[in-house]
């Protein structure tokens, strides 16, 4: 899949889904794990580097989203 690059401080804000969100680093190492909010998710914690955003949705569909925070 594509990487999407990071705008802003928020991952997923104002998407219009609702479930559990895990993000992991490229050494497997979970950097967050919590429910999606409409702010979004606060990566500013993070280091520069490439993570792995694993997403179950509601109604159980799963996602696994790569990108970039710069």
């Amino acid at each position: 899949g594509a990487d999407a690059p990071l705008s802003g401080e928020n991952l997923l804000q104002n998407a219009d889904i609702s479930g559990l969100a895990d993000i992991f680093d490229m050494k497997g190492r979970m950097c967050f794990s919590g429910a999606l909010q409409p702010e979004g998710i606060d990566v500013r914690h993070l280091q520069p580097g490439i993570y792995l955003l694993k997403l179950k949705t509601n109604d159980d569909i799963i996602l696994n989203i790569k990108f970039i925070k710069r």
